[in-house]
């Protein structure tokens, strides 16, 4: 576990939880080089640690994450260290938000405070997304002369429509949670961040009686259900995994419990 105040991520295990919080809040949490490294760090690490069952996502300070560290980046390209933009996506962003979508746990992101460029789209990576009423999610790429990045285009077409999501990008640059609620991208909006972390306890403790497999591979199903090219693929996704599923221990142990009328032991096998 870090407990240096100074590491810009911090990890703490909650029972069967782990919570990682990106720790600059003098910049509200703007992503440097260190930042990046530190979450796929974390994200690796958790992906190969069977005892979680949760991780929760979340800032330092009066913002979640407002994308890039400009200034860091600005001093690494003086100093020569500055990849190409696609090399810098691919090596440094793309991982923590492929590993933030592929972690077999459930990923609860809790949206403290602004979300900005790629910290918009880190924020919307996680699997339930709960944020304070007002908090402001902001695309404005394009005032620094750039197009959405790290997946934020795929997830507001997707939502809003073309329309819609361009103008957000073009033009309004900046909503509140309450709007992005409305359209799916948002799983609840509270009044108050202690309101937001009552129901991140209670989450958390009812995912610990569900079986673990069964949970990642609903997560998967999901997934490939949102990409899939048409119905017909959906189905083929989901046959595959129930296949695999109806096979294990967990879900006899189901349906034992079921029959027997008493609570499932589930062990993740």
């Amino acid at each position: 576990m870090l407990t240096n105040s100074e590491a810009e991520v911090l990890i703490e295990r909650k029972g069967s939880g782990l919570w990682i919080t990106l720790n600059k809040p003098g910049t509200m949490n703007a992503l440097t080089q260190d930042m990046l490294a530190g979450l796929k760090k974390a994200l690796k690490s958790a992906a190969a640690d069977l005892t979680l069952r949760t991780v929760v996502l979340t800032g330092r300070g009066k913002g979640f994450c407002v994308g890039a560290d400009l200034a860091d980046f600005n001093e690494r390209a003086k100093a020569g260290k500055m990849l190409g933009f696609r090399s810098e996506l691919d090596s440094n962003f793309h991982p923590v938000i492929n590993g933030l979508r592929s972690l077999p746990q459930l990923v609860i992101n809790r949206i403290n405070g602004t979300c900005a460029g790629a910290g918009l789209a880190i924020g919307l990576a996680g699997d339930i997304k709960y944020a304070v009423k007002g908090t402001g999610f902001v695309g404005a790429f394009i005032k620094v002369g750039l197009a959405p990045d790290c997946g934020s285009s795929y997830l507001f077409a997707k939502a809003l429509g073309y329309s819609k999501a361009l103008e957000l990008f073009l033009s309004r640059g900046k909503v509140a949670a309450e709007e992005l609620a409305a359209f799916g991208l948002i799983n609840r909006v509270f009044e108050t961040s202690e309101a937001m972390d009552r129901e991140i306890a209670e989450l958390s403790t009812y995912v610990e009686t569900l079986p673990p497999l069964a949970l990642t591979l609903t997560k998967k199903t999901l997934r490939l259900a949102q990409e899939a090219p048409a119905f017909e693929a959906a189905l083929t996704n989901e046959a595959a995994i129930q296949d695999y599923l109806g096979q294990t221990k967990d879900h006899a142990e189901g349906i034992s419990a079921f029959l027997e009328k008493r609570k499932p032991v589930f062990t993740g096998n």
